[in-house]
């Protein structure tokens, strides 16, 4: 049987494992978190709850705003970080700067979304015109979407050699080799 000093200790133990903290705070660290490890779902309701917790004039509004949206970007088609970025730097002028735009920027390109990109780009470069990163970023964005199109241009051209990589992942995938097989 247990000793009930025992049994007392194990629910006070236990108890903080079961509990999860609601500070916005702690939120926005998971939420953090998440989206390191790439959990972008669970990143995305941890900001948002951060975000609903928080006073737009607090310190580190803004940055947390920001970390949503870069979880935002993973989210889907359905989602429009660019837009959201931009009233967030009408509604923070002072705080939403170029480091913000950059960094959604990339993180909207990493997610393959490069017309959208590219579309934040025009909008950060309205702001600050004369930004070098800015600038360097639009052509690296450029430069993908030159490479997007050719890659689809090609594989339109040549479906059948889609269809042969499809096969060969196929049959690698399968265990095949490649190695002749002995009768």
């Amino acid at each position: 049987m247990t000793h009930p000093r025992q049994a007392l200790f194990l629910l006070f133990a236990l108890f903080p494992a079961c509990s999860t903290d609601h500070s916005p705070e702690k939120m926005a660290e998971r939420g953090r978190v998440a989206f390191a490890h790439g959990d972008y779902e669970v990143a995305l309701e941890e900001l948002d709850a951060a975000l609903q917790g928080t006073d737009p004039s607090a310190d580190g509004y803004v940055a947390l705003a920001v970390d949503r949206l870069a979880a935002l970007c993973y989210a889907g088609e359905d989602t429009d970080p660019v837009t959201e970025l931009t009233a967030l730097a009408a509604a923070h002028p002072d705080e939403v700067q170029v480091g913000e735009f950059a960094y959604v920027v990339q993180q909207l390109a990493l997610a393959s979304r490069l017309s959208e990109a590219d579309r934040l780009l025009d909008h950060g470069l309205q702001s600050f015109p004369q930004e070098e990163r800015l600038q360097a970023l639009q052509s690296k964005i450029q430069d993908m979407q030159a490479r997007e199109a050719k890659r689809a241009e090609l594989e339109a051209s040549q479906p059948q050699s889609a269809e042969m990589r499809e096969a060969l992942d196929r049959l690698k995938s399968g265990g095949y080799s490649g190695s002749a097989i002995d009768d």
